[in-house]
């Protein structure tokens, strides 16, 4: 992705460009989750297409351009997600902010998630993690560089 947080990959089967971006000038935008834009924003789109030409400047400038924007709930001070008991509810707990890599995270997140629910230990599976390690209202985790990859 180089320099321009920038990343893209093609989709043969329906002739598409998937584009998604590791740059916080993309990712830290606050909004109310009832109401936000699911939109394209034209300035995220003229960047993401300014990234593209400068990798592949023969590539045709033709066809539809669309997009959508999501939102996903992290940790807005260090970027990670959220595992653990909501304070502000009972027996609530929660478990997201992965940012499309909690799939290959599932097996430990599972574990830690099952522990705390239960309120034991397991021998099976064992990390040394503290199961509160991602709660919800932990003190920030300290990082020299803060992306949704981190």
């Amino acid at each position: 992705w180089g320099n321009s947080g920038v990343y893209f990959m093609p989709r043969r089967a329906n002739k598409q460009l998937v584009f998604g971006s590791i740059a916080h000038r993309f990712e830290s935008e606050i909004v109310d989750p009832d109401n936000f834009n699911e939109a394209l924003d034209p300035d995220v789109k003229a960047d993401y297409l300014g990234c593209l030409f400068h990798r592949c400047p023969t590539l045709p400038q033709s066809g539809a351009i669309v997009g959508f924007s999501h939102m996903y709930t992290v940790n807005q001070e260090d970027v990670h997600p959220v595992i653990g008991r909501a304070a502000e509810l009972k027996n609530y707990f929660l478990c997201n902010g992965f940012s499309g890599h909690g799939f290959k995270l599932a097996p430990a997140v599972g574990s830690l998630m099952s522990q705390q629910i239960l309120g034991t230990k397991t021998s099976q599976w064992e990390t040394s993690i503290p199961l509160d390690f991602m709660d919800p209202n932990r003190k920030p985790l300290a990082l020299q560089v803060k992306t949704h990859f981190a």
